[in-house]
């Protein structure tokens, strides 16, 4: 789901090969099913809240796109964050994605998009000051985790790597985002961990140390209490 909070976006929606090329302008709420890819193609400087749901995350960008030093309209994120979904939540997005596939249900879709859409918009703009310097040193910090949260890493290490105190990785992990810094970073392991359980032929020893742990059986331990099963129940 797109909302146009400013300026115009092109947008290129793919769905099983077909090419579809919309304008959203400010006030234009734009959804697309399930199965449907989406390319930005930005010629004008442009303001965008996404909203994108899977069996894994749901999704909030606020993004816009401005004059770069080089002249063109480059997209960054004045907000971004991905929600785990857990079983209702996904029973409940299966649910929506087979009323909006319907046509005759067209109306319906609409309301319930302007809906969560405008109120995400609402609660962002009340919550989030995007220019304000601690929400831009958060991102940062947020890039840094994900970049470094397979190996041995603590809110210490990422204080040193972006100069900060370790307190005030914390007090922005409590402002900006839902989860404390040790909750996120150990999401993102778990999440990494179970992927390379099910994709590769590592054994748990291995993707315990790919994932930032030393102790294989206190990997097991953690990924257990995580998900409710154990590692090897993956393979």
């Amino acid at each position: 789901m797109f909302l146009g909070l400013d300026g115009c976006r092109k947008i290129t929606i793919d769905h099983k090969g077909i090419l579809t090329t919309v304008s959203l302008r400010r006030g234009d709420i734009l959804f697309a099913g399930s199965r449907c890819g989406h390319i930005p193609d930005d010629e004008e400087e442009n303001e965008v809240l996404c909203l994108i749901a899977d069996e894994k995350y749901f999704i909030c960008n606020w993004q816009k796109a401005d004059h770069s030093p080089s002249g063109l309209n480059t997209p960054h994120y004045l907000f971004q964050h991905n929600y785990p979904v857990n079983e209702p939540a996904y029973r409940t997005i299966k649910l929506i994605d087979e009323i909006c596939s319907k046509p005759e249900n067209e109306e319906t879709v609409r309301l319930f998009a302007q809906s969560a859409l405008l109120l995400t918009a609402n609660l962002l703009k009340k919550t989030v000051s995007t220019n304000s310097k601690g929400f831009n040193t958060y991102m940062k910090l947020q890039n840094c985790v994900k970049e470094n949260c397979l190996q041995p890493l603590n809110r210490k290490d990422v204080a040193r790597i972006l100069h900060l105190h370790p307190s005030h990785v914390s007090r922005l992990f409590d402002e900006f985002c839902e989860e404390s810094f040790s909750a996120y970073t150990m999401r993102l392991r778990m999440e990494s961990a179970k992927t390379l359980l099910e994709e590769n032929n590592f054994t748990v020893k291995e993707v315990a140390f790919r994932c930032g742990f030393k102790n294989a059986n206190y990997f097991s331990k953690v990924f257990k209490k995580y998900f409710g099963y154990s590692p090897s129940q993956t393979q």
